[in-house]
């Protein structure tokens, strides 16, 4: 397959899922001073503009102006279909969003079970979301579809960039995390990172049967950013360190000629500085870290 490139433009609209999270914030924070029509799903949508005004330093008036903020969860398909279409030029005609990004996340909370000491207050957030918002996709997908052999339809049969945030420590591919952490991935992050690795096969699965069968596509590309341990450090985007591997069940990908194949492996890394790196480099980067998994650390 040939090497991928980005589906961006100065004008892409984008739909954010967990965009209070501190990754997906600082992405859409990004995305609203670079001038991107985009929309975001919030169960209190006063808590996320407040959020992009006093801690990301976005103008109000950039607020008000270029994001819709709908109020709703991501397990009802109607709020989630109205955020898909929301920064579009015609939220009615049914068109989905250019790039759609979920960095939703649930807390954990410790328990007595020395086998998975770590339970999810919400354990299939992660996969609900990915399948509402395939679901919805999906919809898009059919009703563009001509009802008889000879009617012709007008709509826009675009198809998104789905953006995921997971973890280090989900790959089978490739070790990415250093060895001294093995042992808290395994036995702390486990039960955890069911939730991310049911979410990345749901993403993988969609680009794969895409890739089968182009005319039942649900989406035109993807990536699966896998930062290491998270922390609220903010040393910049340029000091992130970022690597590239294959997703498993995904259809062979040439790497970029300029891509760093492996896992970057690390300790820890900034929300902030994890949010800004992708809006810089896949976003509105080159397509290179595209259909794949893209591990980031300092």
């Amino acid at each position: 397959m040939a090497e991928t490139s980005s589906v961006a433009t100065a004008a892409a609209t984008i739909a954010f899922f967990g965009a209070t999270g501190g990754c997906t914030a600082a992405t859409l924070a990004a995305a609203l001073r670079a001038g991107h029509r985009v929309s975001a799903l919030a169960r209190t949508p006063s808590k996320l503009a407040d959020l992009l005004v006093k801690d990301h330093a976005v103008p109000l008036a950039t607020v008000q102006a270029n994001l819709t903020i709908v109020a709703g969860d991501v397990r009802d398909a109607q709020a989630v279909k109205k955020t898909l279409t929301a920064p579009t030029a015609d939220p009615a005609a049914s068109v989905p969003a250019d790039i759609i990004m979920s960095g939703v996340g649930s807390t954990g909370t410790l328990r007595a079970n020395l086998v998975h000491p770590v339970a999810l207050k919400d354990p299939t957030l992660c996969a609900d979301t990915a399948a509402t918002i395939l679901a919805a996709l999906a919809d898009f997908a059919s009703a563009a579809q001509p009802t008889t052999p000879t009617t012709t339809t007008t709509t826009n049969t675009k198809k998104p960039l789905f953006i995921v945030i997971s973890s280090t420590g989900t790959t089978h591919t490739a070790r990415d995390v250093p060895a001294p952490l093995i042992p808290l991935y395994r036995w702390i992050l486990a039960n955890p990172h069911v939730d991310k690795r049911r979410m990345e096969d749901a993403v993988v699965a969609a680009f794969a049967s895409s890739s089968s069968s182009p005319s039942s596509s649900l989406i035109d590309s993807f990536s699966v950013v896998q930062p290491t341990l998270l922390s609220n450090d903010k040393k910049g985007a340029a000091k992130v360190r970022a690597g590239w591997l294959p997703a498993a069940g995904a259809p062979h990908v040439q790497p970029h000629s300029a891509q760093r194949v492996g896992p970057a492996v690390g300790y820890s890394v900034g929300r902030a500085d994890v949010g800004e790196w992708v809006f810089e480099n896949i976003v509105r980067g080159d397509g290179r870290w595209l259909n794949g998994c893209v591990s980031l650390t300092y």
